[in-house]
């Protein structure tokens, strides 16, 4: 009974580990709407952008992006932000956004006074404030983002390394509602930098004013910091570019800046921010805020700078500023090549048996590791496609396997069963004779000898496979000494060794300690040492069996050798109920050393030469001490 509940039991297993199955998980589509405050033609909003999707994609977010230019550097008025409001009402009134970006203050300040009608409970992440202090968000719920902070002395530390004099500062930038809260900030920074600092806003009502002011500037203990000129006071509109450049160029002392986009225009750089920083991280806290990283918080604001040394390699040959004063992590644009760079044909065609046999040689090491480790990744794939054949094979051969001796037993029980009839009917009649029933004795111990027989092999399929199913499970694991492993496995075959004169060589570090489940272990030298004692040397005496085992580029590496007769067929070694010695064995001993290796992630392979049989088998590191 035990046996049948047993028999079912490996059905069963079987059953679910066939039969194929997958689970399918589209990944979530994010409806986000990213609301400029700006155009698109604005440099700072485009690098926002720019920020966003090189992050949404960077994290495998798939998304449906909703992009609104408000325009509000050229249009300001009440009555166009109502219009905006009546646009946005119609345009989306059927769609639901699982968040909103907003760039700059313009567009924030829209969404908070108008949320509740047009996106209800939809949460905001804000990057570009000029200050998040300005707004009262006490009852706000779901507002995530960062401000637009700039680090006004990281830059002034870089300008007095070059000029420990400076004692006047002078900033540009326009009379908007962004100029006059930049201006705001600068001055208290200045001030707790620095209070003996001479702070000064250089008249700009015009550009032209702008330009003259700036041209008469020429106090060499002076600097100037251009935020940006967008809007002069009588409503006229400047690119970044024109209006930057313009003033750059009639400028007699060193002008740094506070934003990166202004870079390629004429100052000399500083400690700037960007918009792509602005909308990388504001996209970043969105992702996590996706992940539920801020589940229980209503609101994360950030108030760190965000910012990175830049500069323009022509403005500081122009102001004679050295390159080594500047921060170590520094970006420099439009620096010239090298001498290497410039004369690199020159250079090599000077060198060039020597370079180029150097070179083909490093190239062909290189290929030859390329290629090698091409086919270990070829070799590894083909393998577990073996295995998995061969996962059929067992299936079908231990069916094939038990149906022989099962059949057998089933005769002989029905022989048995007959046998039984044919004495009763001679006892009841009394025709029985003593020499009748001692043949008859004697056919039956011999029935029951082949039944026995029969159930033996029957037994020993069952077990082999359950210890090729046991051994496929990966239980807790511990350390223990493999060399003490090795020993004790070999000491089980002791008495065959020694009978035999065979011989056997340990080659391992006595304190090398692995983790990992021991049982595990013991059985690939068990089937390995028995694989070469019934089947490397039958019918032979002095056999030698050859074990090393150490660590190895982050592997336990494990080689066993013996000088046995060798495989006839190596392609066929790991696969089940192969095996040469049919009368004694199933075939299953290597065929589980190999399942055993695969479950620890490792590969075996087989070296099969004319002077005896040879084991490879490596094991990563994430399974060991």
């Amino acid at each position: 009974m035990k046996t049948v509940k047993f028999l079912l039991l490996i059905i069963i297993t079987l059953f679910f580990i066939l039969v194929p199955f997958s689970f399918s998980q589209e990944s979530k589509i994010y409806n986000i709407l990213i609301l400029n405050s700006y155009s698109s033609d604005y440099i700072w909003s485009e690098n926002i952008l720019k920020g966003i999707n090189e992050t949404l994609k960077t994290n495998n977010i798939n998304s449906n992006l909703r992009i609104e230019y408000m325009d509000t550097k050229y249009n300001n008025s009440k009555e166009y932000y109502n219009l905006l409001f009546s646009l946005y009402k119609n345009k989306y009134k059927n769609v639901k956004f699982d968040a909103i970006i907003s760039s700059d203050d313009n567009a924030f300040r829209f969404l908070l006074k108008n949320r509740e009608s047009l996106f209800k409970n939809v949460p905001i992440f804000f990057c570009g404030l000029n200050s998040i202090n300005s707004y009262d968000l006490k009852n706000e719920q779901n507002i995530y983002g960062l401000e637009e902070k700039f680090s006004l002395p990281n830059t002034l530390d870089i300008a007095f390394k070059s000029n420990s004099n400076i004692n006047k500062i002078y900033l540009i930038t326009d009379n908007t509602v962004s100029g006059n809260s930049t201006k705001y900030e600068f001055k208290r920074q200045a001030i707790k930098y620095n209070p003996n600092l001479k702070i000064l806003f250089i008249k700009n009502n015009t550009i032209e004013t702008l330009k003259n002011e700036v041209s008469i500037i020429t106090d060499k203990n002076s600097i100037i910091i251009f935020a940006y000129y967008i809007t002069d006071d009588f409503g006229n509109k400047y690119s970044i570019s024109k209006s930057t450049k313009e003033i750059t160029s009639i400028a007699k002392i060193p002008i740094y800046g506070l934003f990166s986009f202004n870079l390629s225009n004429g100052i000399i750089g500083g400690n700037l921010i960007s918009g792509y920083s602005q909308g990388k991280r504001a996209t970043e806290i969105m992702i996590s805020y996706f992940k539920e990283d801020f589940v229980g918080k209503t609101q994360y604001l950030e108030r760190d700078v965000i910012s990175q040394n830049m500069f323009d390699y022509n403005m500081l040959i122009k102001y004679h500023i050295n390159l080594n004063t500047l921060p170590k992590d520094s970006l420099i644009i439009n620096k010239p090549n090298s001498f290497y760079e410039k004369n690199k044909k020159i250079l090599i065609v000077g060198t060039s048996i020597i370079i180029f046999l150097i070179l083909y040689i490093i190239t062909l090491r290189f290929q030859i590791n390329k290629k090698t480790k091409a086919n270990i990744k070829i070799e590894k794939e083909l393998l577990e496609h073996k295995r998995m054949n061969s996962l059929g094979i067992l299936t079908v051969g231990i069916s094939h396997e038990i149906n022989t001796p099962l059949g057998n037993s089933i005769t002989i029980a029905t022989y048995l069963d007959k046998i039984a009839d044919e004495l009763k009917e001679s006892y009841i009649s009394k025709s029985l004779k003593k020499s009748d029933l001692l043949n008859t004795i004697t056919l039956i111990k011999n029935s029951v000898n082949i039944l026995v027989t029969n159930l033996n092999k029957i037994s020993i399929l069952v077990n082999s496979f359950k210890n090729i199913m046991v051994n496929s499970n990966i239980n807790a694991s511990k350390k223990f000494n493999i060399r003490q492993l090795i020993e004790e496995t070999t000491y089980l075959f002791s008495e065959e060794i020694s009978k035999y004169s065979h011989k056997v060589n340990i080659e391992c570090n006595k304190n090398l300690i692995v983790i990992g489940e021991r049982n595990h272990y013991k059985k690939i030298f068990e089937n390995l040492i028995s694989n070469s004692l019934q089947h490397g040397f039958k019918n032979s005496t002095n056999g030698i069996i050859n074990i090393s085992v150490f660590f190895e580029n982050n592997e336990l590496s494990i080689k066993y050798s013996d000088n046995g007769c060798g495989f006839e067929s190596k392609e066929n070694a790991f696969e089940p109920f192969y095996t040469t010695n049919r009368g004694s064995n199933v075939g299953l001993g290597l065929y589980s050393v190999y399942n055993i290796v695969n479950l620890l992630n490792g590969i075996i392979t087989l070296d099969n030469n004319s002077i005896g049989t040879k084991f490879n088998i490596t094991i990563p590191l994430t399974h060991n001490n």
